[in-house]
Parts: structure tokens; sequence; C-alpha cells
């Protein structure tokens, strides 16, 4: 199995990159069996610049864009990640302030390993996803944003990170719903996997804040299960009677309690099961 890493220009041409003791910049691309990595002391991005992992066949894949992100198992439906890079000021709020911005890069790319897709795991975390889908699953779609802002994007609740006591940029980021009774927040796998347990983390910057105290998780075969949910920043877990296959999970019809505050919002969703 081949796998490429190359960065492009927004006009699809291969970036150039070079080494401390290089004196000639070299084409920003790297090809292996199963696994490659492409390294540069010498390279910055800018707005609209691609990442490239281009495999020459489907499947799940471990993958590294960036020193400030780690290592992620993703399905890759058609084998190629196309993560284009944003560094508008709202989208830059969103991560850390290094990501993207250094001049040293070590981007990696290889197969996942059975035991990996075996093993219990996060089945929602995805910190590469995009809200134009870039190939990589797990993906999320939401209906509604507070106020289309980058920092309560869906993608928010999918990227690792459970800081719930404040909201807004890095690392206190959110999906907020723009307080819609009709919103839904819905995570695809790409291909159907065993869920066993949802995690829920509530955005709890309190007394700015209100809370969901329940909401309706769906499965791709129609089941549906409502939930009751507390006041409460922590991880609030639902284990499910037994485990059910689905290509994905929507949730919606939150109910939120009768305060006076306008917002609530959803930190992170954790979804725990297997292949």
């Amino acid at each position: 199995m081949k796998v490429t890493i190359e960065i492009t220009d927004q006009f699809g041409h291969v970036c150039q990159g070079k080494n401390d003791y290089e004196d000639q910049s070299r084409r920003l691309t790297a090809q292996g069996e199963s696994v490659c990595y492409l390294t540069t002391q010498a390279f910055q991005f800018h707005t609209g610049d691609h990442i490239k992992m281009i495999a020459d066949q489907p499947g799940y894949y471990v993958v590294k864009l960036d020193e400030s992100l780690s290592e992620t198992l993703v399905y890759l439906p058609t084998g190629q990640l196309d993560y284009c890079v944003n560094l508008d000021d709202a989208w830059v709020a969103t991560r850390s302030e290094l990501a993207f911005k250094t001049n040293r890069h070590y981007w990696y790319f290889r197969a996942a390993t059975d035991t990996e897709l075996s093993c219990e795991r996060d089945l929602a975390l995805n910190p590469m996803d995009q809200p134009d889908f870039n190939g990589s699953y797990p993906h999320v779609v939401a209906n509604a944003v507070t106020r289309n802002e980058p920092g309560f994007a869906a993608q928010n609740a999918i990227n690792g990170l459970v800081a719930s006591g404040w909201h807004g940029e890095y690392p206190y980021t959110s999906w907020g719903n723009d307080q819609r009774t009709d919103a839904t927040f819905t995570v695809e796998f790409g291909q159907p996997v065993l869920v066993k347990a949802i995690g829920i983390v509530l955005r709890a910057d309190f007394p700015h804040d209100s809370y969901w105290t329940q909401g309706k998780l769906t499965f791709s075969d129609g089941q549906s299960q409502v939930v009751q949910f507390e006041r409460s920043g922590q991880v609030q877990l639902i284990q499910l009677s037994q485990p059910i296959l689905t290509t994905n999970l929507m949730l919606s019809e939150l109910v939120k309690a009768p305060d006076a505050a306008l917002f609530a919002a959803l930190t992170a969703i954790q979804i725990f099961g297997n292949n």
C-alpha cells in the first residue's frame, strides 16, 4: 500500500521547504509503503494551502497534521484527506496559537493496525474535522451554529477538548445551537461502528450559561433514546443497554432549563465503541 503526503498552495502547486543546513529548497512531498513522514525546518503556511494525505486504497489511517494536534485515527473512504489551512483570525482563535504558525513541521501518515481498530476508543474524536468535509471521518454536521462563529462551530465538540468552564476562544470552544429548538447535531462515522456508550459534556460557564435538561439520541437504524442531563460541566455518561451498530448518531430535541440565561451549549461529545 502506497501512502503519500504533499503540501500544496491554493493553486495546487507543491510547496517548497528546506532544512537549516540545506542550500536549496525542495518539494514538500514524501511517499512510503504503508507509512511515511514529511519534515521541514523552513516553511510557513498561508490561508488556502492544503495538507494532503493520499493512500491508494480506502481504510483507517493514523494522521498527524500539525505539531499542535495529536495523531488521530480516521476513516478515509476514498483514501484521501485534503485539509485546507485557514489562518483567518476567527478560526485561529479556535486552536492553539501555534497551530499551523511555526516554521518547523512534522507530518505523519500510516495505515491503522488491526489492534487499534479492535480496541474500544472515542469514535467521535477528530480534531482535524472541518465544516466542509475534508475526506476524513468522523465528521460532524449541525443545522445551527450560534452567529455562525467558528468558536461555536459543531467541529469544536469532537476536537478532544473538555474545558467546559468558559466560552469562546481556545481552549473553551463549544457547539452553540443558536438558541434553536429544532437544532440537530450529527456525528457521521463513514461506515458502521459499534457504539456502547456516549459521554456528553455540557458547557458550564455559569451564570452566563443555561444548560439542556434533556435531549434525544437517534441512531442510523431509527433506534432512539431520550436522555436527561444535569447542570454540570463534567462528563455525563450514557451507557447503552446493548451495543448498537450505526453509521451516525444524532443529538436533537434539546430542552433548555427554565432559567434566565440565554445560552446552552455542547463542549464535547464522546462516543465509545469500536469497529
